[in-house]
């Protein structure tokens, strides 16, 4: 499984760091993995499939949900067309 970390937290690890070297007794890439490791999922992309009434059916895991919406409600899909081209 892949880590996914802050840059944010790379950049203030590393901004104060000597040219050779990091922090007393650390090397840099030590540093890095002290770091915790993001809680991240891939994005998902489906669109709402159109049931004739006033609900429609997300495609990705089938839950009704309005159409206005821009994410499904049960499974977090993406719904906005811009992000489905």
């Amino acid at each position: 499984m892949t880590d996914y970390i802050s840059r944010r937290s790379v950049m203030e690890l590393v901004q104060f760091m000597p040219a050779k070297g990091g922090p007393i007794g650390m090397v840099p890439t030590k540093a890095v993995l002290r770091i915790p490791a993001a809680d991240v999922r891939p994005v998902v992309h489906g669109r709402w499939e159109d049931r004739g009434s006033l609900s429609a059916r997300c495609s990705e895991c089938g839950c009704k949900s309005l159409r206005a919406s821009h994410y499904c409600p049960a499974c977090g899909a993406d719904m906005r067309k811009e992000a489905n081209k």
